[in-house]
């Protein structure tokens, strides 16, 4: 299992614990270059993520491994090379790692979408196809597909993709699995009085939180512990604001034990799916 970091944050206001909104140009390049020196050479990055791409290209060396997402909007095959030229000359690159759909459901509403992918992995513009999926039917429907990579989301409280006995499936077909949702948008990470009253609703977060109390387990270790156990994920996507933010998460990426969360698993959408949560004024 390795750390991929990603970049959301780097070209957007992104996170429910993100109090200073989006990193400065300067500080993302900051960011980028402490990823570098921890050994993290693979970066998540997406068309609609703002100028994330842009910044990737000014700083990244050529060696780097991008993952980018098409626009979410994409509704035909025609315009996906089109698309990818576009992130290209963002990105400075002639290649990119993997390039993904931001809605997996493009695959079944339109099969000619998977084919100009491929016809793209042929023509080596692309070394990997892959999806970002948000439910397990989702998935379930979108199994018969040739993917070679795929994204989920999972954490703590959301185990809905670990539970639906998902990952054995994947592994089968060989599809590399990465997590994103790690810290569920920073939420583990802050306590219970800085969250809104809005999440003082959940008496998980309460259950939780007494739980690491006991066991000395801070929210940083728990959250990396518990998917580190889980053996079947290739990738965990990490993001921050600042560079020792990543410092810190790598660290305890390396150190956290192995933490048992079946106990806090959630299927309420109003708490693990923050498309649902009320916006940030």
């Amino acid at each position: 299992m390795k750390l991929v970091l990603g970049t959301v944050q780097l070209g957007l206001d992104y996170g429910v614990s993100n109090q200073l909104g989006q990193v400065s140009v300067n500080q993302a390049h900051e960011i980028l270059k402490t990823a570098l020196n921890l050994g993290i050479n693979t970066f998540d990055t997406a068309a609609a993520y703002g100028n994330s791409e842009t910044i990737l290209g000014s700083f990244l060396p050529q060696d780097s491994k991008i993952i980018s997402k098409l626009p979410p909007q994409v509704n035909n095959a025609q315009s996906i090379e089109q698309l990818l030229n576009c992130s290209f000359d963002k990105l400075q690159v002639s290649q990119l790692h993997a390039l993904m759909l931001h809605d997996a459901d493009l695959l079944i509403k339109n099969p000619d979408i998977l084919l100009q992918l491929k016809k793209l992995k042929k023509d080596k513009k692309i070394t990997k196809i892959g999806a970002s999926f948000y439910f397990p039917e989702q998935l379930e429907a979108c199994l018969e597909f040739d993917l070679d990579i795929i994204q989920i989301p999972a954490n703590i409280l959301d185990q809905r993709f670990i539970k639906a006995g998902l990952l054995n499936k994947l592994k089968e077909k060989g599809i590399e699995i990465h997590v994103r949702s790690v810290f569920l948008q920073g939420l583990l990470l802050m306590n219970i009085a800085e969250l809104s009253e809005y999440f003082h609703q959940f008496k998980i977060l309460y259950k939780l939180d007494k739980h690491l109390s006991s066991i000395s387990l801070n929210r940083l270790s728990a959250s990396l512990g518990f998917l580190k156990s889980i053996p079947q994920i290739d990738a965990l996507v990490v993001g921050c604001c600042h560079y020792k933010e990543l410092i810190q998460i790598k660290q305890a990426f390396e150190q956290a034990p192995a933490f048992n969360a079946s106990a806090f698993k959630s299927q309420d959408l109003a708490l693990i799916y923050p498309a649902n949560w009320p916006q940030r004024r």
